[in-house]
C-alpha cells in the first residue's frame, strides 16, 4: 500500500470552490456573467474532479485494484459515514425548522425529502455522493486499465445519458438527483491522478488539451454571452455544469496540479484555507440550511457584495464549528467502539487460521 502524502493544493481548492459555492446561492440578478459562468459556476464540477481525484488515490493506497474489493464493505461503509453523519445532523435540524415555521412533513414526506438531499440550494449533493460510491470503481477500472481510451468510453456514456434526458422529457427533479450528468467530470479526475502517478503510462501533453479547452470555453461563451441556450437540444438542465465545461475547467486545474501540486502556502492564510477546505462539505451542508431559512433574517435590504461577504463569513464560520463538533464526536465514537473491533477482528484471523 502506499503512503499517503497530503496535497495541500486539494484543501485549497476546496476552500476556494466552497465560497464559489456560497456566492452563487445568494439571489443575484444575473448570473449569466462572465465572472460567473467562467468562475463561479466551477464550483460543482472543481469537486467532483477533486473528489475523483480522491477517491482514486484512495483506491490506489487501500486496494489492490479487484472490482470485488473496491466494493468490500469496509472501503465503502466508512465513506457512507462520513457523508451520512453529518447530513442527517443537519437534516433533522431542517424538519425541525420546518416544524417551527407550522409546516412539519408527514413520515412519507420526510423519507422523500431525505431521499432527495433535505431542503435548500444545492440539496441534490448528498444523493449524488451515495451514488457515486458505487458507480465510481467502474469508472476507476475503464481509466486505470484502458487509460485516455477509458475516458472516452465513460465520455459517450455521458453523451448517451444527456440523449436519453432528452429524448426521455426527463423532469429537472429527477435529472438533479442523478450522479450520470457528471461522469466525464469524474473520468477526468481520475485521469488526472493517474497521469500525475505515471505520465508515460497515461500521457496527458499540455498541447491536446488545448483543443478541448477551447471547445468547452466556446460552448460557454455561444450559450451565455450570445444568449444560444434556447436553441440547445441537448444540456437543457444545468447547462453551465455540462458535460462539454469540462473541457474548459480541466486544463485549469491539470496546470495548477502540475506546477503546484507539493507547495504549500506558508503563514495563517495557508492554515486557513486548508482548515476551510477540510471542512468544506460541513460548510455546504450549513449553507443549504442558512439559504433555507436564515439568509433573509440575517441580512434583508443591504447592497449584494455587502450581503454576500456576510453569508460567506456566516456560513464558513458556523460549517466550520459544526465540522470539529462533528469530528470530535466522531473520534470519541471511534474509540469506544474500538475494543469491539479490535476483538472482531482477533475473532475473525482466528476463524480463518
Amino acid at each position: 500500500m502506499e503512503e499517503k502524502k497530503h496535497i495541500y493544493l486539494i484543501d485549497y481548492l476546496k476552500a476556494v470552490g466552497i465560497i464559489m459555492v456560497i456566492i452563487t446561492h445568494y439571489e443575484w440578478e444575473d448570473k449569466t456573467t462572465p465572472f460567473f459562468t467562467w468562475f463561479i459556476a466551477m464550483a460543482v464540477p472543481i469537486f467532483m474532479l477533486l473528489t475523483s481525484f480522491n477517491f482514486s488515490m484512495s483506491f490506489e493506497r487501500k486496494t489492490s485494484g479487484k472490482i470485488i474489493e473496491l466494493y468490500q464493505w469496509k472501503n465503502v461503509m466508512p465513506r457512507i459515514v462520513r457523508f451520512t453523519v453529518p447530513f442527517v445532523m443537519v437534516f433533522v435540524l431542517e424538519m425541525v425548522l420546518e416544524a417551527m415555521e407550522g409546516q412539519p412533513y408527514s413520515l412519507k414526506e420526510m423519507i422523500t425529502c431525505f431521499m432527495e438531499g433535505g431542503i435548500g440550494p444545492g440539496s441534490y449533493y448528498y444523493p449524488i455522493l451515495i451514488q457515486l460510491l458505487f458507480l465510481f470503481p467502474i469508472i476507476y477500472l475503464m481509466v486505470k486499465h484502458i487509460s485516455w481510451g477509458g475516458v472516452a468510453g465513460v465520455a459517450l456514456l455521458n453523451l448517451a445519458y444527456e440523449y436519453y434526458v432528452r429524448y426521455s422529457e426527463m423532469e429537472l427533479d429527477t435529472y438533479r438527483l442523478l450522479v450520470p450528468r457528471y461522469l466525464l467530470f469524474l473520468a477526468m479526475g481520475c485521469y488526472l491522478y493517474f497521469h500525475l502517478k505515471n505520465e508515460k503510462k497515461y500521457p496527458l501533453p499540455v498541447w491536446a488539451m488545448l483543443p478541448g479547452f477551447a471547445v468547452g470555453f466556446g460552448f460557454i461563451i455561444w450559450v451565455y454571452q450570445l444568449e444560444n441556450q434556447p436553441e440547445l437540444e441537448l444540456f437543457r438542465f444545468w447547462t453551465r455544469t455540462s458535460m462539454l465545461t469540462a473541457f474548459y475547467i480541466f486544463p485549469i486545474i491539470y496546470l495548477l496540479f502540475h506546477y503546484l501540486k507539493n507547495k504549500k502556502i506558508p503563514g495563517k492564510v495557508g492554515v486557513l484555507l486548508s482548515e476551510i477546505g477540510k471542512a468544506s462539505y460541513h460548510i455546504f451542508l450549513v449553507q443549504m440550511m442558512y439559504f433555507e431559512f436564515f439568509d433573509d433574517i440575517l441580512f434583508p435590504l443591504h447592497p449584494a457584495v455587502l450581503v454576500t461577504i456576510g453569508n460567506v463569513l456566516v456560513c464558513v464560520t458556523v460549517g466550520y464549528g459544526f465540522y470539529l463538533i462533528e469530528k470530535n464526536l466522531h473520534e470519541k465514537s471511534a474509540g469506544t467502539f474500538r475494543p469491539i473491533r479490535i476483538y472482531y477482528r482477533k475473532i475473525r484471523a482466528f476463524v480463518h487460521n
